[in-house]
Protein backbone atom coordinates (compact mmCIF):
# COMPACT_ATOMS: atom_id res chain seq x y z
CA UNK A 1 0.00 0.00 0.00
CA UNK A 2 1.36 3.38 -1.02
CA UNK A 3 1.57 5.96 1.77
CA UNK A 4 0.37 9.47 1.06
CA UNK A 5 2.06 12.45 2.56
CA UNK A 6 -0.29 14.80 4.31
CA UNK A 7 0.24 18.52 4.07
CA UNK A 8 0.01 19.85 7.64
CA UNK A 9 -1.11 23.27 6.34
CA UNK A 10 -3.88 21.93 4.09
CA UNK A 11 -6.66 22.46 6.61
CA UNK A 12 -5.59 26.03 7.33
CA UNK A 13 -5.38 26.76 3.59
CA UNK A 14 -8.85 25.30 3.00
CA UNK A 15 -10.32 27.45 5.78
CA UNK A 16 -8.65 30.61 4.42
CA UNK A 17 -9.92 29.92 0.90
CA UNK A 18 -13.48 29.54 2.20
CA UNK A 19 -13.43 33.01 3.79
CA UNK A 20 -13.64 36.47 2.28
CA UNK A 21 -10.32 38.23 1.87
CA UNK A 22 -9.05 39.91 5.02
CA UNK A 23 -9.56 43.70 5.12
CA UNK A 24 -5.84 44.43 4.67
CA UNK A 25 -5.72 42.33 1.47
CA UNK A 26 -8.86 44.02 0.15
CA UNK A 27 -7.39 47.47 0.83
CA UNK A 28 -4.18 46.58 -0.99
CA UNK A 29 -6.12 45.47 -4.08
CA UNK A 30 -8.44 48.47 -3.94
CA UNK A 31 -5.53 50.86 -3.69
CA UNK A 32 -3.98 49.38 -6.82
CA UNK A 33 -7.04 49.72 -9.03
CA UNK A 34 -8.20 53.01 -7.53
CA UNK A 35 -4.78 54.56 -8.24
CA UNK A 36 -4.91 53.24 -11.83
CA UNK A 37 -8.37 54.81 -12.20
CA UNK A 38 -7.22 58.17 -10.85
CA UNK A 39 -4.29 58.20 -13.26
CA UNK A 40 -6.60 57.38 -16.17
CA UNK A 41 -9.11 59.99 -15.07
CA UNK A 42 -6.31 62.57 -15.00
CA UNK A 43 -5.07 61.51 -18.45
CA UNK A 44 -1.78 60.07 -17.13
CA UNK A 45 -2.46 56.33 -17.21
CA UNK A 46 0.21 54.09 -18.71
CA UNK A 47 -0.20 50.59 -20.09
CA UNK A 48 0.11 48.99 -16.67
CA UNK A 49 -2.72 51.18 -15.34
CA UNK A 50 -4.92 50.29 -18.31
CA UNK A 51 -4.11 46.59 -17.88
CA UNK A 52 -4.99 46.79 -14.17
CA UNK A 53 -8.43 48.22 -14.97
CA UNK A 54 -8.95 45.70 -17.77
CA UNK A 55 -8.12 42.87 -15.39
CA UNK A 56 -10.57 44.20 -12.80
CA UNK A 57 -13.26 44.34 -15.50
CA UNK A 58 -12.55 40.74 -16.55
CA UNK A 59 -12.66 39.40 -13.00
CA UNK A 60 -15.78 41.42 -12.18
CA UNK A 61 -17.44 40.04 -15.30
CA UNK A 62 -16.82 36.42 -14.27
CA UNK A 63 -18.02 37.07 -10.72
CA UNK A 64 -21.14 38.87 -11.99
CA UNK A 65 -21.94 35.96 -14.30
CA UNK A 66 -21.64 33.51 -11.43
CA UNK A 67 -23.88 35.52 -9.11
CA UNK A 68 -27.62 35.08 -9.12
CA UNK A 69 -29.54 38.10 -10.45
CA UNK A 70 -26.44 39.39 -12.21
CA UNK A 71 -28.09 41.59 -14.86
CA UNK A 72 -27.15 44.85 -13.15
CA UNK A 73 -23.58 43.72 -12.52
CA UNK A 74 -23.15 42.57 -16.11
CA UNK A 75 -24.47 45.88 -17.44
CA UNK A 76 -22.04 47.81 -15.23
CA UNK A 77 -19.09 45.69 -16.36
CA UNK A 78 -19.98 45.84 -20.07
CA UNK A 79 -20.39 49.63 -19.95
CA UNK A 80 -17.02 50.00 -18.23
CA UNK A 81 -15.35 47.64 -20.69
CA UNK A 82 -16.66 49.77 -23.54
CA UNK A 83 -15.26 52.89 -21.86
CA UNK A 84 -11.85 51.24 -21.42
CA UNK A 85 -11.82 50.09 -25.05
CA UNK A 86 -12.77 53.60 -26.14
CA UNK A 87 -9.84 55.00 -24.12
CA UNK A 88 -7.44 52.50 -25.72
CA UNK A 89 -8.77 53.25 -29.21
CA UNK A 90 -8.54 57.00 -28.59
CA UNK A 91 -4.93 56.68 -27.42
CA UNK A 92 -4.04 54.73 -30.55
CA UNK A 93 -6.03 56.90 -32.98
CA UNK A 94 -4.63 60.18 -31.67
CA UNK A 95 -1.12 58.88 -30.98
CA UNK A 96 -1.30 59.85 -27.31
CA UNK A 97 1.30 58.79 -24.76
CA UNK A 98 -1.25 58.02 -22.06
CA UNK A 99 -4.73 56.59 -21.63
CA UNK A 100 -7.51 58.88 -20.52
CA UNK A 101 -11.19 58.67 -19.62
CA UNK A 102 -13.67 61.46 -20.09
CA UNK A 103 -17.31 62.15 -19.24
CA UNK A 104 -19.42 58.99 -19.24
CA UNK A 105 -16.30 56.80 -19.26
CA UNK A 106 -15.26 58.14 -15.86
CA UNK A 107 -18.68 57.36 -14.43
CA UNK A 108 -18.77 53.89 -16.02
CA UNK A 109 -15.39 52.83 -14.63
CA UNK A 110 -16.17 54.35 -11.22
CA UNK A 111 -19.31 52.18 -11.07
CA UNK A 112 -17.23 49.14 -12.06
CA UNK A 113 -14.81 49.78 -9.21
CA UNK A 114 -17.67 50.23 -6.74
CA UNK A 115 -19.10 46.90 -7.93
CA UNK A 116 -15.72 45.24 -7.55
CA UNK A 117 -15.38 46.66 -4.02
CA UNK A 118 -18.65 44.89 -3.16
CA UNK A 119 -17.44 41.71 -4.82
CA UNK A 120 -14.31 41.80 -2.66
CA UNK A 121 -16.51 41.97 0.44
CA UNK A 122 -18.91 39.23 -0.63
CA UNK A 123 -16.89 36.52 -2.38
CA UNK A 124 -14.47 34.05 -0.87
CA UNK A 125 -10.80 33.78 -1.73
CA UNK A 126 -11.59 30.54 -3.60
CA UNK A 127 -14.24 32.28 -5.70
CA UNK A 128 -11.73 35.01 -6.56
CA UNK A 129 -9.04 32.49 -7.43
CA UNK A 130 -11.49 30.66 -9.69
CA UNK A 131 -12.63 33.94 -11.31
CA UNK A 132 -9.02 35.00 -11.94
CA UNK A 133 -8.25 31.67 -13.56
CA UNK A 134 -11.38 31.85 -15.72
CA UNK A 135 -10.67 35.46 -16.74
CA UNK A 136 -7.10 34.47 -17.72
CA UNK A 137 -8.43 31.54 -19.75
CA UNK A 138 -10.83 33.85 -21.57
CA UNK A 139 -8.09 36.38 -22.31
CA UNK A 140 -5.96 33.62 -23.83
CA UNK A 141 -8.96 32.59 -25.91
CA UNK A 142 -9.65 36.20 -26.90
CA UNK A 143 -13.08 36.22 -25.23
CA UNK A 144 -12.76 39.25 -22.94
CA UNK A 145 -11.22 42.68 -22.68
CA UNK A 146 -7.48 42.73 -23.12
CA UNK A 147 -5.77 46.11 -23.18
CA UNK A 148 -2.56 45.60 -25.09
CA UNK A 149 0.21 47.70 -23.61
CA UNK A 150 2.90 49.16 -25.89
Amino acid sequence: MKRRRIDPGAHEYAVRMAQVLPPEDRRRLQLSYRMAFERMRAGRADGDNAATLGTVANIALVLAERTGNSDVGLAIVKTAQNALLHAANRKERLGLDHYTLAGPGISAVAKLLDLHDLQLEQHTARQFRDAIEEAARRVRAGDVLEVVTP
